[in-house]
């Protein structure tokens, strides 16, 4: 099986546009690690960063760990307070 995976394509983007002053705030819907040293990056450059992940089962560890350096929301916490 061949596995898609856009995480290199992603963090290219992201990088480009914070390179190039085209954000001014970098919203991520993830629950993947490989996105800590990004967001790390963005921040550095002080530009506001909003993560989102689904639900703290599909979070990694990484995230949990950085949790206090992210505004981290999940979505099924929204979810709940809506339905």
């Amino acid at each position: 099986k061949t596995k898609a995976n856009c995480d290199v394509e992603i963090s290219h983007q992201i990088t480009f546009d914070v390179e190039n002053n085209l954000v001014e705030k970098v919203i991520l819907i993830s629950g993947d690690g490989d996105f800590c040293s990004l967001l790390k990056y963005v921040q550095g450059k002080n530009i506001n960063t909003k993560l989102f992940a689904i639900h703290p089962k599909s979070t990694s560890y990484l995230y949990k760990r950085n949790h206090g350096e992210f505004d981290l929301t999940y979505l099924s916490q929204i979810i709940s307070r809506v339905s």
